[in-house]
């Protein structure tokens, strides 16, 4: 993986970078790559991906390359922001996938504000989010600040809804790790939005020392090539790491196709822990504070599942997930996250399309995303209108047929919305293919045909599993009579759109039937839902 980083600068021979630094730029045009001042930019550097050469305090992912871009004018040792258009675009173009940003307006004008460097980083994180367009992702980071403990004191660009917008937790001492650094910048946001979005490890945290810094009069402990910080600026880039090692793990281990941004985004939240007492989502934490093992490897055998390659177009269309649960008493959790369309700065809420997350279970019990209640779903409640993140996390979860429901409530947006999906519990991990008929798709070019009409008819078979489904048989029928076989392959999440033709010989109501598999060769997750029967009339 290849990791940017926007900071001040950086001492790319300090020697736990070795030889992975794959660029290095003066993005602001003072002719200086140079960490003079704080050695800001090499400490958080090395916190993603420092190997620990110098002295065993190696960073989270040491195996990644390093794409740098220094922000620092060398004169003044203030930050000066180019373009973050520039700044994301040329670090995408030069392979990085990850871009991680420790700074934010010091101004408290723009606390909780939605500004138009807000704007742009939603604007390229949907962008590179496509992936219907053959875009792989981009995972943008923002520190939260540091200008806690009172709310309402985060700064923009960190009031964007994509990017993931971190907090300070604890990283050694006493308190470590379950505790909020009183520092720690705290939402909501303007519009009210839940922010930060997770937590992560950023008080008292060593790392690299710049050998030409000349002022590190802030650090709290040092040696020869090391010092130690605290701040969201420690935080974001441990969470940067953690990215990507998730990142990597979708692409080498899962093999999956290259990642939206929004997938990491639910899979970091998913794995989240509760702060102290149970009352997630809150405006401290957000979602909690990261745990790679809680997202990639759950405990007592709970597996994971994700899709990040389904769209919703149009207000009202919706996509479900089927789930079998195979031992009680153990948490469910799902998480859905969208790349939303740039808001406006001059708007009062800044969410354009509007997903909403159901989870059904087997006693048809439902809860909405976001309706907590001590840190767990309750049900009842309203739709979350405002958040680009929805969770359902239930404790105990009964053995059977779980639905998790995704639905376009209120598509403002120009184009297709591409979202992502991540899932925990018993079951849900289960490596069979599912494939269905979908019951909305039904469609005829003659809305009351005739009898000797020729009539097209289309309807779409989804896999709602999570490994392909091979020799996918479809039949179909009327008044079950079989008039056509189709038979094709369907990838996990994919779905293929259907056409038949028919020409009705009989006038009045008539039964058509489109069935999957119906031979029962497929070893499929839920084998109850092969079957759609629709009344025509003709």
């Amino acid at each position: 993986q290849i990791v940017a980083v926007a900071d001040s600068g950086l001492d790319e021979d300090h020697g736990d970078f070795g030889t992975r630094v794959v660029g290095n730029f003066d993005v602001i045009g003072d002719g200086s790559t140079a960490d003079k001042h704080s050695g800001h930019g090499t400490h958080v550097a090395c916190t993603v991906l420092g190997d620990g050469s110098k002295g065993g305090y190696a960073g989270v992912a040491p195996d990644a390359e390093l794409y740098f871009q220094a922000m620092e004018n060398d004169n003044t040792g203030n930050f000066q922001s180019p373009s973050l258009n520039y700044l994301l675009n040329t670090a995408y173009n030069s392979g990085a996938r990850i871009h991680t940003n420790s700074w934010g307006s010091s101004s408290s004008s723009d606390w909780g504000v939605y500004t138009s460097s807000s704007e742009d980083v939603d604007d390229r994180t949907r962008y590179y989010d496509q992936y219907y367009s053959g875009r792989e992702g981009l995972v943008v980071l923002f520190a939260a600040g540091n200008d806690g403990p009172d709310s309402d004191t985060i700064g923009s660009p960190a009031t964007a809804k994509n990017p993931i917008t971190v907090g300070n937790s604890q990283n050694r001492y006493q308190g470590a790790p379950n505790s909020i650094m009183d520092g720690s910048s705290r939402g909501p946001v303007d519009d009210g939005r839940i922010k930060p979005d997770i937590l992560a490890p950023g008080g008292y945290v060593r790392s690299c020392r710049a050998q030409e810094a000349t002022d590190i009069a802030g650090s709290t402990w040092s040696n020869s090539w090391y010092l130690e910080y605290t701040g969201t600026s420690m935080a974001t880039p441990n969470a940067a790491g953690t990215a990507a090692l998730i990142r990597e793990y979708i692409t080498e281990v899962a093999q999956r196709p290259e990642p939206q941004g929004a997938l990491v985004k639910a899979l970091m939240i998913l794995g989240a822990r509760d702060v102290g007492n149970r009352d997630i989502p809150n405006m401290d934490e957000g979602w909690g504070r990261i745990d790679l093992k809680g997202t990639l490897a759950p405990n007592n055998g709970r597996g994971i599942w994700v899709d990040d390659r389904s769209i919703l177009s149009s207000t009202g269309n919706s996509k479900s997930y089927t789930f079998d649960i195979t031992t009680p008493n153990q948490p469910f959790k799902a998480v859905v996250a969208w790349s939303d369309e740039r808001g406006s700065r001059f708007s009062n809420t800044q969410l354009v399309n509007n997903l909403n997350l159901l989870i059904t279970t087997p006693s048809g019990v439902e809860y909405k995303g976001n309706e907590f209640s001590q840190g767990r779903s309750i049900q009842g409640g309203s739709y979350d209108t405002l958040n680009n993140v929805e969770v359902v996390l239930v404790d105990s979860a009964e053995v059977g047929l779980w639905t998790v429901k995704v639905t376009d409530a209120g598509h403002s947006g120009s184009k297709a919305q591409p979202f992502a999906i991540a899932v925990s519990g018993v079951g849900v991990n289960d490596l069979r293919p599912d494939p269905s008929p979908i019951i909305t798709s039904f469609n005829t070019d003659i809305a009351i045909p005739q009898v000797g009409d020729d009539v097209l008819v289309e309807m779409e078979v989804a896999n709602l599993g999570n490994v392909e489904a091979e020799n996918v048989e479809v039949i179909f029928q009327e008044e079950g009579i079989t008039l056509d076989i189709d038979t094709f392959n369907l990838g996990p999440g994919g779905s293929k759109v259907l056409f038949w033709n028919w020409q009705p010989q009989t006038a009045g109501g008539r039964t058509l039937s489109f069935i999957v598999d119906p031979d029962d060769s497929i070893d499929e997750i839920n084998e109850d839902n092969n079957r759609m029967d629709i009344l025509v009339n003709v």
